[in-house]
């Protein structure tokens, strides 16, 4: 969390940093007199000036790039992984409690739908898991002890969070998704996933932790309404 705060803070800092330099360049280059212009020490602040805005583009490069994957890399992507990928958004989206009622959904699905998206929340969490256990077996990654020990503990979490209250599993599933989520970006970066799989991963994930999230904000508002009303004589 830490590494996140301090990357968006640089980026924060740099767009700052990049309006001021522009007004502070638009001053040095038109509103500043000829005579004193010529001045040695104004054309050593100009020069510093030059050298501070090459120095935040070069930030710009290693912090904005760090925060989001290259929505470029999508384009590699094959179509059928992305076909496949936004229709795995369906069930998170069509259960979760605001939207099931206005769906004609199967009577077993809308009788408990939020229980249904957490069964289904484990199951795409358990195959996250599964792809690095795949990536060490078809020597797409380094088959080192670490890499396979990771692949069993995203279905380990869902095991641990389906039994749960609603509230409790929606938000468990929603921090191992997005603990899933941080590992594949660091064995991104290091080259033993594809690009394309991150640029595709960071718009599902997002989608499905606000939906998990909504559903817990929804089940624990009506779970305290259930409660007040027992405790009403």
């Amino acid at each position: 969390r830490s590494m996140k705060l301090a990357s968006f803070t640089g980026a924060m800092a740099y767009l700052f940093r990049q309006r001021i330099s522009y007004v502070f360049k638009t001053i040095c280059s038109k509103s500043v007199p000829a005579s004193f212009a010529e001045n040695s020490n104004w054309t050593l602040v100009q020069a510093r000036c030059r050298l501070a805005t090459k120095a935040d583009n070069n930030a710009a490069e290693s912090v904005l790039p760090s925060m989001l994957p290259s929505l470029k890399a999508l384009s590699q992507a094959p179509p059928l992984a992305l076909a496949l990928g936004a229709s795995g958004l369906i069930p998170f989206i069509a259960l979760t409690p605001p939207v099931a009622p206005l769906l004609p959904l199967p009577e077993a699905l809308a009788l408990h739908p939020s229980a249904w998206q957490a069964a289904y929340g484990a199951a795409i969490l358990s195959f996250l898991g599964g792809v690095h256990w795949g990536a060490c077996l078809t020597g797409g990654g380094a088959a080192s002890s670490t890499r396979f020990l990771w692949s069993m503990a995203p279905p380990l979490l869902a095991w641990v969070c389906v039994p749960l209250p609603t509230p409790c599993a929606s938000s468990g599933l929603a921090a191992s998704l997005a603990l899933a989520h941080s590992v594949d970006m660091v064995y991104t970066r290091k080259g033993k996933l594809p690009p394309w799989y991150m640029a595709l991963r960071w718009p599902l994930t997002f989608l499905a932790i606000s939906s998990l999230i909504t559903t817990k904000i929804f089940t624990s508002s009506t779970l305290q309404k259930k409660i007040g009303s027992k405790d009403k004589p």
